[in-house]
């Protein structure tokens, strides 16, 4: 049923191609580079939860040692460094693969940021060096406001977005943007897995053939650490052709969304990674 939906949307397209018009290179039938982009959200995910959830257990952390907390893997160390008013912490996984949560990461993420006492809020500058996520490369620095409590006394993080992911295949998206994670549950330990934040934001994938999606959070997107995709939530993506709305349901920890285009047609997509 939904090969034959794909086949009518992509046959009512075609017929509204003028004789002799190009079709545009942004339209593929089972919607990859939407999933592609998706796959970048997962990857930056993964990525903001060792972050947030490091910065915010420094203070336990003693200058120099080498220490492996709770929620990290024995082939990974963290290292950190403070100064007078400053601190440094290296995340690093090795380059041999070290799994984490299901996934293999390979390379080390540098945290800075000014430590002062009693501040309630903390901007992080990362850098990722010979980062890998499986055998995706993914290469950026980015700055994270992240505030102790927000007006309802849940920690939030600002994230300022450019980055950059690498697939074996030659494949690359580029990603920059804003994006806001309200940390609603789990906070207060070292434990990854019972995380949850709600996310909004606005920001831009730039495929290597140039073609760039825009993405805007309608309905904030529920982030589950346990779980490999949003769980609900709804943004507005524009692309050069068949723009619409990307929903995640209602809750469930599933490989199943939908993206309705603007004339109301519904596409079922399958988030495959």
């Amino acid at each position: 049923m939904k090969r034959l939906l794909f086949i009518s949307v992509w046959a009512l397209f075609m017929l509204a191609c003028n004789e002799g018009d190009e079709i545009p290179n942004d339209v593929e039938p089972d919607n990859s580079n939407l999933a592609l982009s998706m796959e970048v959200d997962h990857t930056e995910n993964l990525i903001n939860d060792l972050v947030v959830v490091s910065v915010q257990n420094y203070a336990s952390m003693q200058e120099g040692r080498m220490f492996n907390p709770p929620s990290l893997p024995a082939c990974a160390t963290a290292t950190l460094v403070v100064g007078q008013n400053s601190a440094e912490l290296t995340l690093d996984f090795g380059s041999n693969g070290c799994s984490f949560q299901g996934y293999v990461l390979q390379g080390q993420i540098v945290m800075n940021w000014n430590s002062l006492p009693d501040a309630d809020q903390v901007l992080v500058q990362c850098e990722l060096i010979d980062f890998y996520v499986g055998t995706k490369q993914v290469q950026g620095n980015s700055s994270i406001l992240y505030e102790i409590a927000n007006d309802i006394g849940n920690p939030q993080s600002t994230h300022s977005l450019n980055l950059t992911v690498i697939w074996p295949n030659g494949q690359q998206i580029h990603r920059e943007g804003e994006k806001i994670r309200e940390w609603i549950e789990g906070y207060g330990n070292t434990d990854y897995a019972d995380n949850v934040y709600l996310i909004s934001g606005y920001w831009t994938s730039t495929f290597v053939n140039g073609n760039v999606y825009s993405y805007e959070v309608l309905n904030p997107l529920r982030r589950e650490a346990t779980c490999s995709h949003f769980v609900s939530g709804s943004m507005d993506v524009q692309r050069p052709v068949l723009s619409g709305v990307f929903d995640f349901g209602e809750g469930d920890c599933d490989n199943l969304a939908t993206f309705t285009l603007t004339d109301g047609t519904v596409i079922d997509v399958v988030l495959d990674y």
